[in-house]
């Protein structure tokens, strides 16, 4: 037991610290809206979480872009090459190897994923970006074939819907 001068001098201490003491700070999740305590207080989070977190990442990127750059972000293949080996020519792959650009090792010759209905046609079209990258949207040819042939598509938007049916 302690005698009530160390009590007092402990409600005392526990006062002074307590007095010192910062609040938490709040925070609104930029993604969700939702009003929260951030784990760390050195560095104020920006999501209320994980989920919140990965929705968000994007957000300053996509504010500052065109809306054409936004959509071109939004079409870009999310799929493995491996996952459909009869789909592909990989022979293509085997000759030339991937295309790397000159600062990143230099494969000019190499091949890359081209969109046969191009990104171009499809924002002009207003074309929903999961027809944009479906893997009956995709291609392998070489590089310097992919750059020439600019923003043109080689199958039309008809064309597509068709590969994508029978996928």
């Amino acid at each position: 037991m302690h005698t009530e001068t160390t009590k007092q001098k402990i409600a005392k201490g526990v006062s002074a610290f307590y007095a010192t003491k910062q609040p938490k700070p709040i925070s609104t999740c930029k993604a969700c809206g939702l009003v929260f305590y951030p784990r760390r207080t050195k560095y104020v989070s920006v999501a209320c979480s994980r989920k919140c977190a990965a929705i968000n990442k994007n957000a300053p990127a996509r504010a500052i872009r065109s809306e054409f750059r936004n959509y071109q972000a939004d079409c870009q293949f999310r799929f493995a090459l491996k996952d459909y080996p009869e789909r592909f020519n990989f022979s293509l792959i085997e000759q030339h190897g991937w295309y790397t650009a000159a600062n990143r090792g230099g494969n000019l010759d190499g091949v890359s994923r081209d969109h046969m209905f191009s990104i171009t046609d499809g924002f002009a079209l207003r074309v929903d970006p999961e027809l944009m990258r479906h893997p009956a949207n995709c291609e392998l040819v070489t590089q310097r074939n992919n750059s020439s042939k600019k923003g043109k598509s080689s199958i039309s938007l008809d064309e597509l819907k068709a590969r994508i049916d029978r996928w």
